[in-house]
This record gives structure tokens, C-alpha cells and sequence, in this order.
């Protein structure tokens, strides 16, 4: 009578699992999040509509009609028409345009501005950190919506055309905004720099 084979013990080491990335991590935490997918999706199809969906349109930015005037919804207006004859849907899509147009370049520059000034503020600390956040404190001071309609104002009077008139709009939203997002990349670089594998890089004195 045979004697049973014992089974062999493999010597190959179990696979090692990589840690996740922190993009994985950032994209499994947001789907995670419904209200955040639904105001993907309700920003996704406003980008659409407004930049995708005048090509589609049967009708020009310049098209009216006069005997069209003041048109309730219909299956040729879907949003009926203004009182000279002109497609509402269409200018709507296009003043989503300038819209959306207005808010994304003006987050750019925010973000640019302060993500940079924050790094500069928690990298140099001492009076690099005391300048940047007391002229911080300034812009956080400053009310918005009282400094646009007087901008607007100046503009008018020095005959600046409406075309013109959005860049400096974009411009000026987006550097009086500022402020909060550097106070933000200040203090994660300061609570970085605290850290043991940070402290470990630092030459010894």
C-alpha cells in the first residue's frame, strides 16, 4: 500500500498588491458621491448644448422673422421667439456660451494665481508668507459684485466694446478670487512639510 504524497509547499512569493494611485483613489471617492456624478452629468450636457448644440440649430444668431414676433413654444421654436422674431433656444445657447466661457477662464486664472502664491507663501515662509497673506487678507476684503459694476461703469464711459468688455470681466473675476484657494495650497504645504519623510530629505545642521 502506497503511501500518500504529502503536497509540495511552493517557495513563489504571493503577488504583492500595488497601492492605488491617487488619481484611482480621488475617482473611486467621487463616484462614490451622487450628487457629484449628477452635477458632472448637469455640467457635461451644459457644455454640450452650449457649445455643440448651436451647430445643430437651424437658424443664425442674426435670423429673425418679424411676423414671428413673440411666438409661444412650438415644434419650430421649441422656446418660442422675443419680440423681434429671433429663435429664444439659440440665444440662450449662445449666452450659455459666454457664460460658461467667462466662468471657466476666470477658475483658470484663480487657480493659477493662487495655487502659485500659496506655494511661494508655504515654501519661503517668513516674510515671503507675511507679505503674500496679508495682501491675501486685502483681496478677501474687497467686495466682488461692488467692483464689477463700477469696472463696468469706467468701461462704458471709456467707450470699451461689449466684445472687450468680457476679457476684462474674465480678468478681474478671476484675480479677485484669489485668496481663498492660496490660503488652501498654503496650508498643505505647511502640514507637508512637517511630515517624517520630509523632515528626513532636510541636510542635518
Amino acid at each position: 500500500m502506497s503511501a500518500e504524497a504529502a503536497p509540495l509547499k511552493s517557495n513563489v512569493p504571493a503577488p504583492v498588491k500595488q497601492p492605488d494611485s491617487p488619481w484611482r483613489i480621488a475617482i473611486r471617492r467621487f463616484s462614490r458621491n451622487r450628487l457629484a456624478v449628477i452635477g458632472l452629468f448637469i455640467i457635461v450636457f451644459m457644455f454640450l448644448l452650449c457649445f455643440i448644440g448651436p451647430l445643430f440649430s437651424p437658424y443664425s444668431m442674426y435670423d429673425y422673422s418679424a411676423k414671428d414676433k413673440n411666438l409661444a413654444p412650438s415644434a419650430k421654436y421649441w422656446l418660442g421667439t422675443d419680440k423681434v422674431g429671433r429663435d429664444v433656444l439659440l440665444r440662450v445657447m449662445l449666452a450659455g456660451r459666454i457664460s460658461l466661457t467667462v466662468g471657466l477662464v476666470a477658475t483658470g486664472i484663480t487657480v493659477i494665481v493662487g495655487a502659485t502664491l500659496g506655494a511661494l507663501a508655504g515654501f519661503y515662509r517668513r516674510w515671503v508668507d507675511t507679505l503674500i497673506m496679508r495682501v491675501a487678507d486685502i483681496f478677501m476684503a474687497l467686495p466682488t459684485l461692488p467692483i464689477l459694476i463700477i469696472l463696468g461703469a469706467v468701461l462704458s464711459d471709456l467707450k470699451v466694446t461689449p466684445q472687450d468688455r468680457i476679457y476684462f470681466l474674465m480678468l478681474i473675476i478671476g484675480l479677485l478670487g484669489w485668496s481663498g484657494l492660496s490660503r488652501l495650497v498654503r496650508s498643505q504645504i505647511l502640514t507637508l512639510r512637517e511630515q517624517e519623510f520630509i523632515q528626513l530629505r532636510k541636510p542635518s545642521d
